[in-house]
């Protein structure tokens, strides 16, 4: 399992979710590629679903049928816990080297949301970021892997989406952009050979 290196600096540590009833996980190092991709080890069954629902939704999921590459121009959604599903968000071209604090610097790929919605902001770390596979007639069937939610400008003075906290402004609680930076996982594919991503085929 894959989430935000800068969420965690202990190695071993126990992650949980549901309230702490369900154990992701522990943690292992920064991933391979040096994006802000942190490695779990899966104490029981990994899931290769990710919810795509609003931030209050824990029953709408689509399969990952694999992963892809960023391409500038392309568009991608997130899924953060907080935020929920924010599609429409326009690549940058290229990858650039970004730091969130001191020693934590990362490879991140940047997008806009074109309406200027607030795609994702605190407590969205870690979410996934995709692209929807859909048939012809455009039903959605799946979804391509393509990173994991890393950063957002400072100061993000947007209204957050989904669940703000304590307050709606940057000053009073969440922090929330439409511009937001994602750790591609093409960077990690690439550069490592001990792990590989497990995908749904049915």
């Amino acid at each position: 399992m894959i989430t935000a290196d800068h969420c965690t600096d202990i190695q071993g540590a126990s992650w949980k979710w549901g309230g702490g009833s369900h154990t992701v996980g522990s943690s292992t190092f920064q991933a391979a590629g040096d994006t802000d991709l942190e490695l779990f080890i899966e104490p029981a069954s990994l899931s290769t679903w990710i919810f795509v629902g609003s931030h209050t939704d824990a029953s709408t999921v689509l399969p990952i049928r694999g992963y892809v590459s960023p391409v500038g121009g392309n568009s991608v959604c997130y899924s953060g816990s907080r935020s929920g599903l924010v599609c429409a968000n326009t690549l940058e071209n290229s990858d650039t080297y970004n730091c969130i604090a001191f020693l934590q610097c990362y490879w991140t790929r940047w997008s806009t949301q074109i309406d200027g919605t607030p795609a994702a902001g605190n407590g969205d770390s870690g979410g996934p970021v995709f692209v929807p596979l859909t048939r012809p007639d455009d039903n959605t069937i799946g979804a391509y892997g393509i990173g994991i939610v890393s950063m957002i400008p400072y100061p993000s003075p947007a209204t957050c989406t989904g669940d703000p906290g304590t307050g709606t402004t940057p000053d009073e609680g969440r922090k929330c952009s439409a511009n937001v930076g994602f750790a591609p996982l093409s960077r990690w594919a690439s550069a490592q050979s001990t792990h590989q991503l497990v995908i749904t085929t049915q």
